[in-house]
């Protein structure tokens, strides 16, 4: 990386900071009085950043009509202009052709009083691509996101192969969400072996995971074992689900050679030319 693109990659990470700053301002303000005079209802008050043509490029509020006049003044006037400076800011997939269109949202709950920052597809079913929160440590993990998504090279591997593909899963409770594309190729290699998949992340950087159940788990997990990864069976005893975490990263580019090389790993041991792609799992 020049010094210009890393003076411009930290220019739009202190940016992003201050967005954040700003937006938890406004945030916290509405999370004490949704939850002082609105607690005992259940609803959101949900803010989108930018849509595609055809809407309005400004973004979109929905909220209820009986909430004051001077709380939607300050959800329209100060708090939406935030978010939609904030998605200027953020590596967002735009490909109108194939339904594409990533934006920003916020969701603000009356009865929790809890804020959470999403990434969504407008042009699908609103899935999530990822979601925090607007804490300091919220924008950490956003601004670490959104470098992964700026910094990651791709090479010449199965691993970088299946990246190419954008996958969408439905949950039981009927929400959509889009796998990360970095966890696309461990699943096929796991589900391969007849195993399920129920979640993943593929770390950004850090913290990258699947967690897996079924009859072969077990030897699956000793392989994850075997090249350093962190196997717990501990946080839900006796229901068979098992946690494989990755060793700790530093960057982007140990996040991805630790993919790459669990999954020739594992495709060498599991004796696999090309692990089919089965129905993905999240």
């Amino acid at each position: 990386m020049s010094s210009a693109d890393a003076g411009d990659l930290k220019a739009m990470r202190e940016a992003r900071f201050a967005l954040f700053g700003r937006i938890r301002r406004i945030t916290g303000f509405l999370e004490n009085h949704l939850a002082d005079e609105y607690g005992e209802r259940e609803f959101d008050v949900v803010v989108d950043a930018v849509f595609p043509d055809g809407r309005d490029p400004a973004g979109e509020v929905v909220m209820p009509d009986s909430l004051e006049d001077f709380l939607k003044e300050e959800i329209v006037n100060d708090l939406l202009p935030l978010l939609v400076e904030l998605d200027r800011t953020a590596p967002l997939e735009r490909d109108p052709g194939n339904d594409v269109w990533e934006t920003l949202r916020i969701n603000v709950n009356a009865r929790s009083g809890v804020t959470y920052l999403s990434v969504r597809n407008a042009l699908g079913d609103m899935e999530s691509v990822t979601t925090t929160g607007v804490s300091t440590e919220s924008a950490e993990e956003f601004n670490g996101w959104c470098e992964c998504r700026l910094l990651s090279e791709t090479q010449d591997s199965s691993w970088d192969a299946a990246r190419a593909e954008r996958r969408v899963v439905e949950s039981e409770s009927g929400w959509f969400q889009v796998i990360d594309r970095g966890a696309n190729r461990i699943i096929d290699i796991i589900r391969s072996q007849g195993v399920e998949t129920l979640s993943s992340c593929e770390g950004h950087p850090d913290h990258g995971y699947v967690t897996i159940r079924g009859e072969g788990s077990e030897r699956l997990a000793a392989l994850f074992g075997e090249i350093g990864w962190t196997v717990d069976t501990s946080s839900t005893p006796g229901d068979g689900i098992t946690v494989v975490r990755m060793p700790h990263v530093h960057d982007v580019h140990g996040r991805d050679r630790r993919w790459r090389e669990v999954c020739a790993f594992l495709e060498q041991r599991l004796d696999l030319v090309d692990a089919p792609s089965p129905a993905p799992g999240p």
